[in-house]
């Protein structure tokens, strides 16, 4: 937990704990009989591993030159790619509309 949320009190703490998602799939999954409690803590440590290796593979990456920064923006649902405001001088809204004309 980042946050220590020292501005709430032990009771407000205490109740969003028991409203979170994951914390509530594992009561139903369990429940349910679909998963052990040890199966359900060997999935959170495999996506805890997951999003580690991804993590430290976006921090081991070379950053991309700032012409790159719109590429493969969705827009509308479009991928405007290739297509950023550095390249056509346009502004975001201006990539919008040049996806807008390739429709």
């Amino acid at each position: 937990m980042s946050d220590p949320a020292s501005y709430r009190t032990k009771e407000e703490l205490e109740k969003y704990r028991l409203d979170d998602p994951i914390t509530r799939l594992r009561a139903q999954l369990t429940r349910e009989g679909k998963l052990t409690n040890e199966q359900f803590d060997l999935l959170d440590k495999r996506a805890k591993e997951t999003v580690l290796a991804a993590v430290k593979f976006a921090e081991k990456s070379p950053q991309l030159p700032i012409e790159k920064l719109f590429d493969y923006t969705y827009v509308d649902g479009a991928v405007a790619a290739g297509v950023s405001p550095a390249k056509s001088g346009e502004s975001a809204a201006g990539t919008a509309a040049i996806s807008e004309e390739r429709r």
